[in-house]
C-alpha cells in the first residue's frame, strides 16, 4: 500500500484490544492506523473462531454451480464463502 504513513505499531502477540484518545495531545496517524489494525483483527479471528478457516454459507445454493449469466457485459456470480480467513466472492 502507498501512502505517507508514520508506523505501523500494531503487533498481534501484545493483545491489544483498544486505542484511548488522550485529551490534549494531538491524534497521530499511527494511533488511528494501530486502531483499524485492531480492529481488522479482532474481526478476522471472530470470524474464524466462528466459521472456522474455510467455510460457506449454510444454505441449499451455497456450493450451487449454474450457468453464468451475462447483462450489458456484466458477470453474476452468487458464490460466497471463507477460505483460510479470507472471504472469497
Amino acid at each position: 500500500m502507498k501512502g505517507d504513513f508514520t508506523r505501523f505499531t500494531f503487533r498481534p502477540e501484545k493483545h491489544y484490544n483498544s486505542i484511548w484518545m488522550q485529551q490534549g495531545r494531538l491524534q497521530l496517524d499511527a494511533d488511528w492506523n494501530e486502531f483499524v489494525e485492531i480492529q481488522k483483527y479482532l474481526h478476522q479471528t471472530q470470524a474464524e473462531d466462528i466459521i472456522g478457516a474455510s467455510g460457506a454459507i449454510r444454505d441449499s445454493d451455497s456450493f450451487k454451480v449454474s450457468k453464468v449469466s451475462v447483462d450489458d457485459s456484466d458477470l453474476k456470480n452468487r458464490i460466497r464463502s471463507h477460505v483460510r480467513k479470507w472471504l472469497t466472492m
